[in-house]
């Protein structure tokens, strides 16, 4: 069973794993570019020294080859007079630049200031550095003092360090090489006149990066926390209009659908939600009532007829009768009871349509032949008000359609015609072919309807106020919610026009074909 964690603390959960992966991932990156800059800059600062000691000591060897006055470097490169004496104190700047005071020194001048603070920032510190040079025949000629009795390597195949990467041919970089308890940075420069090798401990660098490494161990668990805090605050700010929400859902009840949800001034997620659901509630609101009111006239519709026959029955039963007061005591119950299974028969199907369970079986006809039969017989009814049937029927109209079903909706149009239309009336049904559509036209010149009564005609048990008083229009109320129905069923629209003492059209507009899928 999966454990039922809030919604407010899953998404404080991916919340703060979202942020402990990128505080993760941002400090890999900055450990690895500071690790990369770092040695880049020792190896540039590297490749600067040697390339300064190469130029220096390919000038004094070009001084000789032509011949000038001897320099000490050649006497330090062929064998002449001290081969040492260039790298003493004084000679060195010649090398390597301004040199910093040694520390018994007392000289201060503000020059030997701006010079010692110069070559600091150029050459790291200088303390740091072990410099050797050696002469085509790896002979070592000269070393740094800090270098003591240790030598550096001379030759390229040097295996005592791994090689880090080989970006300038005549160069060749090493790390972990070990000098006494340094470890050391090397660089090999080997040109046509020296071996230089000069090395730097990686000490400061390794020291940088354990602090870097040190701040980022102390900083990310520290952001986390700030982050799931404030994951849990943002959460619980951004939830709180659906724990309001929420709370007014539960307080809406069947006797209370009028009370609505709070809209957000915002068009956000949440404000949208807002919306649906107030949409969803007045759609409820409005089911209901319209189940009340259905429910309230079933009522009614249904009342009056049980009471007629309990009466009927209750006066026959109270005497002994004659037969032929029991033959039209039972003649009008079985109106009644034929009323009510009208009735019943109208609401089961109006039922089952609502639950999507009536289905129409649509089969390509005539659709002149049967609104020509359609009106035959509707007119055996209307002689008996001497109603005058007309019809206007183009011939050869052909459509798709469920015969059973259009049928009944055009009999019952018809049936309430020359129900509302007084005696010697006229009523006219005509079927015209249109392009997209065929049109069923039903017009009589009877009681007509007033606007408002127009806006409810569908609604089930619905009657006009002229019908209600009336005592010879017997009907159930449902006829025309089933025919709008049916329309609707076959795609189609219908429209009524009417006016009072005018009479009425219904024009019912059918599709031609159906999407049978």
């Amino acid at each position: 069973m999966k454990p039922k964690i809030s919604l407010r603390w899953r998404l404080t959960i991916w919340y703060s794993t979202i942020v402990l992966l990128s505080l993760v991932a941002f400090a890999f990156f900055s450990y690895y570019w500071v690790f990369n800059e770092l040695y880049s800059n020792l190896d540039e600062s590297l490749k600067k020294i040697s390339n300064t000691l190469k130029y220096i000591i390919k000038e004094e060897a070009r001084y000789s080859e032509l011949g000038e006055e001897e320099s000490e470097l050649s006497y330090l490169l062929y064998g002449r007079k001290d081969k040492f004496n260039i790298f003493k104190k004084e000679e060195r700047s010649r090398f390597i630049g301004p040199l910093r005071p040694e520390k018994n020194e007392t000289n201060t001048s503000p020059s030997d200031v701006v010079w010692s603070a110069i070559f600091t920032h150029l050459l790291l510190n200088p303390d740091n550095y072990f410099i050797q040079i050696a002469d085509t025949n790896l002979q070592i000629i000269w070393k740094s003092k800090n270098l003591e009795a240790y030598e550096l390597p001379v030759d390229k195949t040097y295996q005592a360090g791994k090689v880090k990467n080989a970006r300038y041919s005549k160069y060749v970089y090493y790390d972990n090489v070990i000098i006494g308890k340094e470890k050391l940075r090397l660089l090999i420069n080997r040109n046509e006149y020296s071996i230089i090798t000069i090395a730097y401990t990686v000490r400061e660098v390794q020291e940088t990066l354990q602090s870097l490494f040190s701040a980022i161990l102390l900083a990310v668990p520290i952001i986390l926390l700030v982050s799931i805090a404030g994951g849990i605050a943002l959460a619980k700010m951004s939830l709180k209009p659906v724990d309001k929400m929420t709370q007014t859902a539960n307080d809406i009840t069947a006797k209370n659908l009028s009370l609505r949800i709070e809209e957000p001034d915002t068009d956000d997620e949440i404000a949208r939600l807002a919306r649906t659901l107030n949409n969803m509630i007045k759609r409820l609101e409005q089911s209901f009532l319209r189940i009340q009111q259905f429910t309230s006239d079933a009522s009614h519709e249904l009342r009056t007829p049980l009471t007629i026959l309990r009466g009927e029955i209750e006066v026959v039963l109270s005497r002994e009768r004659t037969e032929e007061e029991y033959i039209e005591v039972l003649g009008s119950a079985l109106e009644e009871v034929v009323r009510l299974s009208n009735v019943v028969e109208s609401l089961l199907q109006l039922s089952r349509a609502d639950g999507g369970h009536a289905k129409l079986s649509f089969e390509r006809g005539h659709l002149s032949t049967l609104i020509e039969d359609i009106a035959e017989d509707i007119s055996i009814i209307a002689e008996a008000k001497d109603i005058t049937i007309t019809t206007d029927i183009q011939n050869g109209v052909v459509a798709q359609y469920d015969e059973g079903k259009l049928h009944q909706a055009v009999l019952n149009v018809l049936d309430n015609a020359v129900k509302y239309t007084p005696e010697k009336g006229k009523v006219k049904v005509s079927l015209k072919d249109r392009e997209h559509y065929v049109e069923i036209k039903v017009s009589d010149n009877g009681l007509g309807m007033t606007q408002e009564e127009l806006s409810h005609i569908f609604d089930r048990f619905y009657r006009v106020d002229k019908a209600r008083s009336s005592e010879n229009i017997k009907g159930s109320g449902l006829g025309l919610s089933i025919v709008k129905w049916i329309v609707e069923a076959h795609d189609g629209k219908i429209f009524v026009e009417s006016q009072p003492k005018k009479g009425t059209n219904f024009i019912m507009m059918l599709p031609k074909s159906q999407n049978l899928s």
